[in-house]
């Protein structure tokens, strides 16, 4: 049967790719979100809708420390169990793949 720590750091594993991914989704948002004020503002577009993108974009923008904290968190918790299960596992290709995602990240900026 399987070791219950090769199930464990692919569940941690894929939890820190989806908020990776969340958190660049997020990121995205802000930048595409800020074009389009501008377009609207260009286009002298009502008051309401001007404020309603601006809430858009502060509604992203507030979300982007949480998704920064869970990237943290999961990135921690993954490197954790790695770290533990190193001399074991270490040959497996689930730990190999985590691993890899952990050097990814690793090089991306908080």
């Amino acid at each position: 049967m399987s070791d219950p720590r090769l199930n464990q750091i692919r569940i941690k594993t894929g939890i820190l790719k989806r908020v990776a991914k969340e958190r660049m989704v997020y990121e995205k948002e802000v930048v595409i979100e800020r074009k389009r004020l501008e377009t609207m503002k260009s286009q002298l577009k009502d008051e309401y809708e001007l404020r309603k993108q601006e809430e858009v974009i502060n509604e992203c923008l507030t979300m982007i420390p949480d998704s920064i904290a869970r990237t943290q968190q999961a990135f921690n918790d993954l490197n954790t169990i790695l770290q533990e299960t190193q001399s074991e596992l270490s040959e497996t290709e689930v730990f190999q793949t985590a691993n890899t995602l952990i050097q990814e990240l690793e090089l991306i900026p908080a």
